[in-house]
């Protein structure tokens, strides 16, 4: 059975039970990927940036360290309901895998920081198995959706199937993203608490 949690919060209760991995610092790299139109669509109309030629940006941060290797990671807006985000992509357990949680920062036309989306998926997957990023969604306001040009989705923290947990390079996200001209400061890679 699969069983999602999508949050927006961390807790720190009961960590100190998992054991930990040891830190090793592993090579920091980054894909960019075209992440389709600005327009926001439904399934019968265009809601918001009709005909704008600007196109969205995926950047896939990827730590050669880590259990799980994301791929044309990134996420969408749309309307159904309401505005919404939804993520994209695959992931690729590297070893035996219990949980994952995926990061999404998100940028608006100006390059400024809007948020940072959590999805923490709970699921056992053999290691080689590709899990689809496509499941769940972010409610978002107008505004949120249609001033969203860029998203950065990186892998934050992975149970392996014999209890360690891996957690991410803080620093070598930031001078990766450094590279492509992304400036981002430790508070970014948290999620957004939601007011």
């Amino acid at each position: 059975m699969n069983i999602i949690m999508r949050t927006a919060t961390i807790g720190s209760v009961a960590m100190f039970v998992f054991a930990l991995s040891a830190p090793v610092k592993g090579e920091i790299s980054s894909s960019i990927e075209d992440g389709g139109s600005v327009e926001v669509k439904s399934e019968y109309t265009t809601f918001a940036n009709r005909g704008s030629s600007l196109r969205r940006t995926w950047v896939t941060v990827n730590d050669s360290n880590s259990p799980v290797k994301l791929a044309k990671a990134g996420i969408n807006a749309d309307y159904s309901d309401n505005f919404r985000f939804t993520p994209s992509g695959l992931a690729n357990m590297r070893k035996d895998v219990v949980a994952f949680e995926v990061r999404f920062l998100l940028y608006d036309m100006f390059g400024n920081h809007m948020k940072t989306l959590s999805s923490t998926e709970v699921e056992d997957a053999e290691s080689g198995n590709l899990f689809n990023l496509g499941s769940g969604e972010w409610r978002a306001w107008r505004n949120d959706a249609t001033e969203f040009l860029l998203s950065v989705a990186y892998v934050a923290q992975v149970r392996t199937g014999d209890g360690k947990i891996w957690r991410y390079n803080a620093k070598g996200i930031a001078r990766e993203l450094a590279k492509v001209e992304i400036k981002i400061d430790a508070g970014l890679l948290e999620p957004t608490k939601e007011k």
